[in-house]
């Protein structure tokens, strides 16, 4: 959060809230993959009869799937990539809090 203190800029930056955001989005992530582990077995069913019949709706059935499937795999990896970006800023940045303090013992 940035503010106006009695000093000039005042940022404040809520530790808590950045990693309960980094396991959020991982929580997330997770959640999306179980989700397409039960759509898998949910179709199973379609993929030995549909699919294999060689009908042309079957192979768009087909087709649609496999493009979801890329979709929500990117959806996943762009969270994943996400929630550790946050992680890296909130370990940053306590990082740099520290040095920071250690410029001021005492302080």
């Amino acid at each position: 959060m940035h503010s106006q203190g009695n000093g000039g800029d005042v940022v404040s930056v809520n530790f808590s809230q950045l990693a309960n955001s980094s396991e959020s989005l991982s929580n997330r992530a997770n959640a999306l993959e179980r989700h397409m582990h039960e759509l898998d077995g949910s179709l199973a069913y379609l993929r030995n009869t549909w699919y294999q019949s060689g009908s042309a709706a079957g192979a768009q059935a087909q087709q649609a799937e496999n493009d979801l499937r890329a979709a929500i795999g990117e959806m996943v990896a762009v969270i994943r990539n996400f929630s550790a970006n946050t992680g890296k800023a909130m370990t940053d940045q306590m990082a740099m809090e520290r040095t920071n303090a250690n410029l001021f013992p005492g302080g």
